[in-house]
């Protein structure tokens, strides 16, 4: 295989022959809570729970540290299956290695793979090893494609290029020629599904090399993305700031839930060997479920507290701190763009804990949120060093544009501290009216203890 050296493929097949070993079986996963539809949707006659009663003691409010991924599991005739814990972390090394070695495929997507086979191995031990496995997989499913996404609230006259991306538009004669030219006929309930969105709609396309269809459709929707971006610099609203960008290929300026169609062409010389994809996202509206187990979750993770403040007196410099704080996290909770939040929980952070802008903001973080959140010492450490973590990524964004890597558990732990962050300083609000004093008293506490 050409992605891989000699020494490699010896190496990744050791290590994947490793993991068959491993595999154990699994209790098959339960089902989420559901409430009864015997439940009342009504509060008549139902007690009201007091929050002001159920504050849980300061001193026990704890960071929980976040788990990396501990389980990967699957259903095959012969049960539930799965990679032990203790080798979960071995498992997840050999696929970011062995992503490193390739480009035409995204992370879930090998995982799967991988996992496959190792699971395929248990259970059969005669097939072909890892890499030839995915080099058969690579020749089968890697293709080039040109990927078109929908734009709303855009009207072209004319077809042009932006970029690497085209905008332009498909008429209905430009898709007959297109569902002529596939080598696997598609219905005409789907011809006319496809049609109903794409016909007289405005598309913005761009051809990807050779890659698998999702690691496809991520390059695309960033190259596609980029360019509806540089022509919105060009747009009236640089003229006119009362007005803004409604037009997108996705919700990033609308105010409705993310939906996108797109169609994955794969390219190929004799256009009657050409195929089609089509996909669409349609989210559903998670739902929030607080029932009295979850209740008593949020009494000990200190909503007593936050209800304490809100119904109390707001008016100092530090209510006002605390009120912002809180609507400014919520907002960053609802970012889904994850690199973009961490920039704003960052900033609702540092509104907590920085004296004025001459302090360096990385020292008065890793200075004072330890100390307001935990009397342990390891747990300071750990947090400190997520902080320091996080900051590098936070300062990627916001100094030089980049998105870098992170570990989903530091932003876990991260939104965790700003929440406590938050409940101590309403507890603090009680016998503060300024955050300087709070900081001021955890500044005389490091001097006593020298």
């Amino acid at each position: 295989m050409d992605d891989f050296a000699p020494k490699a493929i010896e190496h990744f097949n050791k290590a994947a022959k490793s993991l068959v070993t491993c595999i154990v079986p699994f209790n098959p996963p339960q089902p989420e809570f559901a409430p009864s539809k015997s439940m009342s949707s009504s509060y008549k006659d139902i007690q009201i729970i007091d929050l002001s009663k159920m504050g849980a003691r300061l001193q026990n409010l704890r960071i929980e540290f976040a788990d990396k991924l501990d389980q990967i599991y699957k259903s095959t005739d012969r049960g539930w299956i799965g990679i032990d814990k203790n080798s979960i972390a071995d498992f997840s090394k050999l696929v970011r290695s062995i992503l490193t070695k390739v480009d035409w495929i995204d992370y879930p997507t090998l995982e799967s793979i991988v996992f496959e086979w190792i699971v395929n191995e248990h259970l059969e031990q005669d097939q072909e090893d890892l890499i030839t496995y995915l080099d058969s997989w690579k020749k089968e499913h890697v293709r080039v494609y040109e990927i078109f996404f929908l734009i709303k609230n855009l009207a072209i006259e004319t077809p042009f290029q932006l970029g690497r991306a085209f905008v332009t538009f498909y008429t209905e004669e430009g898709l007959d020629s297109l569902f002529d030219s596939l080598k696997y006929k598609i219905n005409r309930h789907r011809k006319k599904l496809i049609k109903s969105k794409f016909v007289g709609s405005v598309v913005v396309a761009c051809r990807t090399s050779n890659g698998e269809i999702n690691l496809a459709k991520e390059v695309a929707f960033e190259e596609c993305a980029l360019s509806v971006d540089a022509l919105k610099l060009f747009s009236v609203v640089i003229e006119d700031p009362n007005r803004y960008v409604t037009f997108d290929l996705d919700s990033r300026t609308l105010d409705v839930i993310y939906e996108q169609d797109i169609l994955a062409v794969e390219v190929h010389q004799d256009r009657q060997l050409m195929r089609l994809n089509y996909s669409f996202t349609r989210p559903r509206p998670s739902q929030f479920t607080i029932d009295n187990d979850y209740m008593r979750t949020m009494s000990g993770k200190g909503i007593g507290y936050i209800h304490n403040f809100l119904v109390g007196e707001r008016k100092s410099e530090l209510s006002q701190l605390i009120i912002q704080s809180i609507k400014y996290f919520a907002s960053a909770l609802s970012q889904r763009d994850l690199h973009k939040r961490i920039v704003d929980v960052f900033t609702v952070m540092e509104s907590l804990v920085l004296r004025n802008d001459d302090e360096g903001i990385l020292h008065s973080l890793t200075t004072y949120v330890p100390k307001i959140l935990t009397k342990d010492i390891e747990d300071r450490k750990n947090i400190a060093n997520m902080i320091k973590r996080m900051y590098k990524v936070r300062s990627s964004v916001v100094h030089h544009g980049k998105k870098s890597t992170f570990e989903t558990q530091d932003l876990v732990m991260l939104q965790r501290c700003v929440r406590n962050l938050i409940v101590n300083f309403a507890e603090f609000s009680q016998s503060h009216t300024r955050k300087d004093t709070i900081l001021k008293d955890i500044d005389d506490a490091i001097h006593k203890a020298y």
